[in-house]
């Protein structure tokens, strides 16, 4: 309001002035224009403001997507129940039949969405572990049946198991998926892979 009397008594003042120009027109309602560059300036700020959050968002990035391409297509095998063959008397290798029954791994609930697991610590509160993909339970022949939540890496190429009760690590195996029936879980303390294929 205060530019635009402003404005308005230095266009009263050149009137009387014997060579108006648009010079000075110009000038004279310059407290309505300094209204008008203000307000652009909020415009352009906010215009600058948009282009930069536009920009600072990656064409990689999905909001609405949780897990990478490679788990995606993991995920997708990672049902029903799968037994090893590799050192179990499934094998078809001579003297397989010599060998225990297979190590088995039963898909059970799997997540939407990684769900992300804490521990609470008496100094430090609550703590992150490590994000479920989803449970499963993990038999190993002569020993137990181990329920456990299990996480996948970004190019689903490593698999841990943690025991659902202690929220401990209980397996973690270098992944190979060779098809919708078969995959090789190498353990690192292991020269050959588990070879697990569906039932």
């Amino acid at each position: 309001m205060v530019y635009f009397t402003v404005g308005v008594w230095r266009c009263l003042k050149l009137v009387n002035q014997e060579r108006p120009t648009l010079f000075y027109l110009c000038n004279a309602c310059s407290g309505l224009g300094v209204i008008i560059v203000f307000d652009m300036k909020k415009i352009y700020f906010c215009l600058l403001a948009c282009v930069v959050a536009f920009a600072g968002c990656s064409k990689d990035e999905d909001p609405g997507r949780s897990y990478t391409e490679q788990q995606e297509k993991a995920l997708s095998v990672f049902n029903g129940t799968w037994a090893d063959t590799q050192f179990s008397n499934l094998g078809d290798y001579p003297g397989a039949e010599l060998q225990p029954d297979p190590d088995k791994i039963i898909f059970g609930t799997q997540n939407n969405k990684p769900v992300e697991i804490y521990e609470n610590d008496f100094i430090e509160g609550e703590r992150l572990l490590f994000s479920a993909f989803g449970e499963l339970v993990y038999h190993s022949e002569g020993y137990e049946d181990v329920p456990c939540f299990y996480w996948l890496s970004n190019a689903a190429d490593e698999l841990r198991l943690y025991r659902t009760s202690t929220k401990k690590l209980y397996k973690k195996f270098a992944l190979s998926i060779k098809s919708d029936t078969k995959m090789n879980l190498h353990d690192p303390d292991l020269s050959l892979p588990y070879i697990f294929v569906k039932q």
